[in-house]
């Protein structure tokens, strides 16, 4: 006897589900993803932004894996520069507050926060 089988999804006709109610579907998981992951909410509209534009290039997204180790050493030896040569520009240009806090963790490593507000 054959096990049990479900019926093929392909062949069940797909519910047609509205512009706005697939538009209010987004927006609620792009603010639950904030929410998820603590970020402020500030940052919505530049996320949104940036997954829109994301999104226009479907077929190099799909090709795109991305892992901790590898996120850190791309941000670390790929991007990092131009984000230093930005800010450095910005702080040339602007008043800015400095916040320092020096700590250890759990490990017994000395960490330094070094926090900068700037407009």
């Amino acid at each position: 006897m054959a096990p049990f089988e479900p019926v093929a999804q392909e062949n069940l006709p797909q519910p047609l589900i509205s512009l706005s109610d697939r538009t209010v579907y987004l927006k609620a998981m792009l603010l639950g993803f904030l929410a998820e992951k603590s970020l402020q909410f500030a940052v919505t509209l530049d996320l949104f932004e940036l997954v829109k534009e994301i999104s226009k290039h479907r077929k190099a997204l799909n090709r795109i894996t991305m892992h901790r180790n590898a996120a850190t050493n791309k941000t670390r030896f790929g991007i990092s520069k131009t984000v230093k040569e930005s800010l450095f520009q910005d702080l040339q240009k602007e008043f800015f507050s400095l916040n320092l806090d020096k700590s250890t963790n759990s490990s017994n490593q000395k960490i330094v926060m070094v926090l900068d507000l700037y407009d």
